[in-house]
């Protein structure tokens, strides 16, 4: 999976998927994804739009992400007239030819405990998708209004089931650094491609 920096403060960072580069674009916020084919034998660029259940909210942003090879876009926000979080996650199935988003997570009744309270001025941003476990995704939270810089928690939710999570703060980060410009880059390897079988060491009797 690859991630590369993107100096907006409400675009989710580029990645890169089976030889393809998903670019998101907009003028503020993301407002549709950019495939450029590193195959010069394939279309130079197409141009594709988010699901359309996804919701507009002043107080959440789009991120895209790479969860097991595949393209996904997830929106993460708490709903004022509920009083609760609400995460729905799209994968996308592109061919090449033609794109679609399959809801894959949808949340909208969701209650969390951590370190931070919420109220309308609350900013929830999804830093990073799980690479290889597409029900964990890490976020922070912020106030729109905070005047000083505040320290800088992130956390990581791990989906259960139906509106069940599990809550854990995994860092926290000096004050100093904006978090507008925070940028998580998920790295994984890819599996061994052949068996490993164990080494047989001679026993002391036949040496």
């Amino acid at each position: 999976m690859l991630t590369i920096f993107n100096e907006s403060e409400d675009r989710t960072a580029i990645v890169g998927s089976n030889g393809v580069i998903y670019w998101p674009y907009g003028l503020r916020k993301t407002e549709g994804i950019v495939a450029f084919a590193l195959d010069v034998c394939s279309k130079q660029h197409r141009l594709i739009g988010l699901p359309k259940e996804l919701g507009r909210y002043s107080n959440s942003r789009v991120h895209v992400g790479v969860v097991r090879g595949r393209v996904r876009v997830a929106q993460f926000y708490w709903c004022k007239k509920k009083q609760l979080f609400v995460f729905k996650a799209w994968e996308l199935f592109d061919d090449g030819e033609m794109c679609s988003w399959n809801l894959v997570h949808h949340h909208d009744e969701m209650m969390m405990r951590f370190e931070c309270c919420i109220s309308s001025s609350s900013l929830l941003a999804i830093h990073a998708l799980h690479p290889d476990d597409g029900d964990v995704f890490f976020f922070s939270h912020s106030n729109k209004f905070a005047k000083a810089k505040e320290e800088i928690k992130i956390f990581q939710c791990k989906i259960l089931s139906q509106n069940e999570n599990r809550i854990e703060t995994l860092v926290h980060i000096p004050p100093k650094i904006s978090l507008a410009k925070l940028r998580v880059n998920p790295i994984i390897h890819p599996w061994w491609p052949t068996q490993i079988f164990p080494l047989n060491h001679p026993s002391p009797s036949s040496t």
